[in-house]
């Protein structure tokens, strides 16, 4: 054993070298230096000053994608899935300096005996994987001959050590923040388990009048000043694209055709038609070897069915085209259903009709030479001469679809990331080659009041009828308190209505579920009156009528649980918050999408 430990101790602390080192250059980006990102092409950005350079972001996204990728069944990524990790990336290196950043703030260290005491009982995973046994288990033994051999070196290790501890440290002063009590733990088994008798009545907005009352030019202009930033516009972006669409041509659909045909002859000459199916087929029904169970006439796919009607039971077809491939189809059967209708029984395999390598060089050469003259000519000009249209979609806000293109992310990335009349390199997507303009920036501002006149008009309007309703309302609930629930309603001449039994979880028609009535009533003691209760544009006052006891032995066998569950959303949200608000607060420069 401990020859074969001396043997895989220079690869275990290579590996620990390079897992410390890589953490060194995800956070610090290797390069301390702080000029200017014009003057450093080396530079995609800042935080708080630190830069991250690009050959370290190049090798994170690398590292990432190729963990990605284990996870596709294609075992490739779509240029829309490259781009969400683009992101996540980009996400994650941020994260990491704020927090080296905040530990540093907090004055969190560590001592030699804590990182002896941190090595010699819990070891890193990266080192564990070294130590297991037969049955896959960690060695504990061997890895503790291992830390006492003389011959090893371990300071890299004590390295990794020393850099990841503060960490787990922050995160320990983070869940120290987070309390679960026993109320919260009994109120959550109570949304789940209580069930609920109540009666309300209710006080509409709708039902309310408002006489003659037309807000005068003074309100409005006093509420739009008071609430100005529910006017105020982002930031927009207006382009002017051309948007060249990968689709396959005559020649890919020979080469679909011609591939299929091969299928074909392999099953004739007495190949299984199943296990060419499990090779070859484009569909998820290759996993059954091409069955596709009981089929019936569908409008999406009419030469199917009707192929299938014409062969006999057992006999193959020719290769069938569709829309975006070709099918070579088996019937295996036929039957009737319980509507009449008849169904079909078959073996599929399906090519997709794709662009193929040359069809897709042509067109990328085709979208670098119109890039290549729009730089000296103009993009409108140059598209007009090469016969191809360009698309000039509405202004859009950050991270919201084009008019007419959809949401394509390395489009929406340089309208908002460059400056006013910037060309784009050739930007693609699975689907299109894109070259693009950036026309204007068009800043964030609040819209001019006569635009939005009428809305706040409405507005007003709308609050009179709440502050009509509420007033009814609360005149309601404190009369209930001398003359009772039902006396108050027939002496309002309003209709008590009461709900089947429900608990918080329900869907309580017309509030739905987990809605703030059911929370209320829960919350009351039987015979209790609540307040007036605002949901969905209505007040109501709810009595508990009944509830069901608790089963304190059901809830103590769930209390550790329901604590789990919501220790778990607290501190995911309280983290959320934390790190939201250290972004917030400090200086983030981006320049990725900067040509």
């Amino acid at each position: 054993m401990m020859r074969q430990l001396r043997q895989n101790t220079k690869i275990i602390l290579w590996i620990v070298v390079v897992a410390f080192i890589t953490t060194i250059f995800a956070v610090w980006g290797m390069d301390l230096n702080t000029g200017s990102p014009s003057s450093d092409p080396s530079l995609l950005g800042k935080v708080n000053g630190i830069p991250i350079t690009r050959a370290h972001y190049r090798s994170v996204y690398e590292q990432l994608t190729a963990e990605y990728r284990k996870l596709s069944p294609s075992g490739q990524l779509t240029y829309t899935q490259m781009e969400m990790v683009d992101d996540q990336v980009w996400d994650n290196i941020i994260i990491s300096i704020l927090t080296e950043q905040k530990i540093e703030e907090l004055g969190i260290t560590v001592s030699n005996e804590e990182i002896v005491n941190y090595l010699r009982n819990t070891p890193p995973p990266e080192i564990q994987q070294y130590f297991m046994d037969d049955q896959g288990q960690f060695n504990f033994q061997a890895y503790q001959q291992a830390l006492n051999n003389p011959e090893a070196d371990w300071t890299s290790l004590e390295n990794l050590a020393r850099q990841r501890l503060p960490r787990l440290k922050l995160n320990q002063y983070l869940t120290t923040q987070i309390h679960v009590s026993q109320d919260d733990v009994r109120r959550a088994y109570e949304e789940s388990n209580i069930d609920l008798v109540a009666r309300y009545v209710e006080y509409s907005l709708n039902n309310e009048d408002t006489g003659d009352y037309v807000p005068g030019e003074t309100e409005i202009e006093a509420y739009y000043n008071e609430h100005i930033d529910d006017y105020t516009e982002g930031e927009k972006a207006a382009i002017e694209v051309v948007a060249i669409e990968i689709k396959p041509d005559q020649y890919d659909r020979e080469d679909a055709l011609y591939a299929l045909t091969n299928i074909r002859d392999k099953i004739l000459d007495g190949e299984a038609f199943e296990e060419l199916a499990k090779i070859y087929s484009e569909r998820i029904t290759a996993e059954t070897g091409g069955e596709t169970g009981w089929l019936r006439n569908e409008p999406a796919q009419p030469e199917i069915y009707k192929t299938l009607a014409a062969l006999a039971d057992n006999e193959m077809s020719e290769p069938v085209e569709s829309d975006n491939g070709f099918y070579l189809l088996k019937r295996l059967g036929q039957r009737t259903g319980e509507d009449g209708a008849v169904e079909f029984n078959a073996l599929e395999i399906f090519i997709e009709l794709r662009a193929g390598s040359g069809t897709y060089d042509s067109l990328m050469t085709m979208a670098n030479t119109l890039r290549d003259r729009a730089e000296a000519a103009g993009l409108q000009p140059v598209a007009e001469e090469m016969d191809l249209e360009v698309i000039t979609p509405k202004p859009v806000y950050q991270n919201f679809p084009f008019e007419g293109l959809g949401f394509v992310p390395s489009l929406n990335k340089f309208a908002f990331g460059n400056e006013t009349g910037t060309l784009s390199s050739v930007l693609r997507d699975e689907t299109h080659f894109y070259i693009c303009r950036l026309v204007e920036r068009i800043p964030a501002a609040a819209k001019p009041i006569a635009e939005v006149k009428d809305a706040i008009s409405d507005r007003l309007i709308y609050d009179r009828k709440k502050d009509m309703a509420w007033r009814k309302a609360d005149g309601f609930y404190r009369q209930t308190a001398s003359l009772g629930f039902e006396k108050t309603g027939a002496a309002h001449n309003l209709a008590i209505q009461t709900p089947d039994t429900f608990q918080v979880a329900d869907n309580v028609i017309p509030f739905g579920p987990r809605s703030l009535f059911a929370k209320t009533a829960l919350g009351l003691n039987v015979g209790a009156v609540s307040p007036p209760v605002e949901v969905r544009e209505a007040y109501y006052v709810i009595q508990l009528v009944s509830r069901s006891n608790v089963d304190e032995e059901d809830l103590l066998k769930s209390s550790p649980g329901l604590f789990n569950r919501l220790y778990q959303t607290k501190l995911e949200r309280f983290v959320a918050f934390w790190y939201d608000d250290l972004k917030e607060n400090s200086k983030i420069e981006d320049y990725r999408n900067r040509l």
